[in-house]
């Protein structure tokens, strides 16, 4: 046992051992992918056997990802850390919603905004692509890394952005994403700063808006919504999604989160220490998991 299942949070947030202790109050479960089945090297430990367990008991697995690639690719990247389709029923990733919106946009000019180019997300289409905001119809942020904007050539390409009333494309609302015991920057940060500091109109795909929960409801077959169970790593965006799409939750923290413990208060997760974390959010998870196990 763990030290965080030693400690206890005040009620209504409870501890989970494993998925066990809950399997028969939900049918269906909506797992992150990105924190709760992997770290971008490799499954976290137990995974795959809880995946397993959860398609022997007839419960429905839909994986829904922050993701700027589409679900067909992320299956093919799954694969190949173990996780095949027989571990899950459906992914919707917001790469999906984003290739929606910008199949409407055919024709026109596009600044794409970072060096991470997403082939399933723009592949194909009828579309200009340019390395600057002059002249472009709209954006896409594409933006990742530790240090994306050394040269100060970034923010003053979004500033005119901003300036010109581009709408941003956002195909990844994540902050920041664990790469192994890294943490690397992701698109929603210089979205949040696009929109807050700079004035300009961002389009968001994916957690925590409601769109991508909706399609996640319906490819589930809309079933009530008290039988659902999302499991996330992230506060802003799973649990505040979740939150919002009046679903229950639980926070995964083997993810990003767990680096912010380590820096504060150590390894060692106490009662106080864990509730005056929790107390920080808005955003309040059901239960609380250390890893995804049954």
């Amino acid at each position: 046992m763990t030290a965080l299942q030693n400690s206890t949070i005040p009620s209504p947030v409870k501890i989970l051992r494993g998925l066990e202790d809950i399997i028969e109050q939900y049918d269906h479960f909506i797992l992150d992918i990105w924190g709760v089945l992997h770290n971008g090297i490799q499954p976290f430990p137990h995974v795959i056997d809880c995946l397993e367990t959860l398609k022997a008991r007839s419960k429905q697995i839909l994986l829904l990802s922050n993701t700027p690639s589409t679900g067909d690719t992320i299956s093919d990247d799954l694969s190949y850390m173990g996780v095949t389709s027989a571990h899950y029923d459906h992914i919707v990733t917001a790469g999906d919603s984003a290739r929606r919106d910008l199949e409407t946009r055919r024709g026109q000019k596009c600044w794409y905004a970072g060096q991470f180019h997403e082939e399933s997300l723009v592949g194909g289409l009828d579309m200009f692509f340019q390395t600057t905001p002059e002249g472009a119809d709209f954006m896409i942020n594409a933006i990742y890394g530790n240090n994306p904007d050394a040269d100060g050539k970034l923010s003053t390409q979004m500033r005119v952005a901003a300036d010109l009333g581009l709408d941003m494309i956002c195909p990844n609302p994540d902050k920041v994403v664990q790469v192994g015991e890294t943490l690397k920057l992701c698109p929603g940060t210089f979205a949040a700063i696009y929109e807050d500091e700079m004035g300009g109109k961002v389009l968001y795909h994916g957690k925590p808006h409601a769109p991508i929960y909706d399609a996640a409801w319906k490819a589930l077959g809309s079933p009530d919504k008290s039988r659902i169970l999302a499991i996330g790593d992230s506060l802003h965006t799973d649990i505040q999604g979740a939150n919002g799409f009046e679903i229950d939750s639980v926070f995964n923290l083997v993810g990003i989160h767990k680096e912010e413990f380590r820096a504060e208060f150590g390894d060692t997760l106490s009662q106080d220490i864990l509730t005056k974390y929790l107390a920080r959010s808005a955003h309040k998870p059901d239960m609380v998991l250390e890893g995804l196990q049954f």
